[in-house]
């Protein structure tokens, strides 16, 4: 698929580790074993949503940093994906440095929950 290939790529080159699936089951047995820092989610999967993905991320490891991309992200309220799991909307075509200073974003909100919940304790 173009998209992971390009979003692989525009991570890579500025020395992020990533790995791609093509489909949710797969990306949701890999996060099952690796916890990755951010995960990229697409609404429209196939088999599910992304946001049963998400839902099911969550449920994992709550201070994950999750990102929506979708070409129909537009016409989603981001007020309704951020009280369903996501902490940020991106909407198809994305450019990579929109999608780079989206996931160092969402690193930054991650960490900030990981703060969170170690003062808690």
């Amino acid at each position: 698929p173009l998209f992971l290939r390009f979003a692989a790529q525009a991570l890579t080159s500025t020395g992020y580790s990533v790995e791609t699936a093509t489909d949710a089951r797969e990306a949701l047995r890999r996060f099952e074993k690796l916890r990755y820092e951010t995960v990229i989610i697409d609404l429209l999967l196939g088999e599910m949503t992304g946001w049963e993905v998400v839902e099911a991320v969550r449920s994992q490891d709550p201070a994950v940093g999750t990102i929506l991309i979708s070409a129909v992200a537009e016409e989603l309220d981001e007020a309704l994906a951020r009280a369903r799991g996501f902490d940020l909307v991106l909407s198809k075509p994305v450019e990579a440095d929109a999608l780079r200073e989206a996931v160092a974003e969402v690193s930054r909100l991650r960490l900030a929950r990981i703060a969170t919940t170690a003062g808690e304790g």
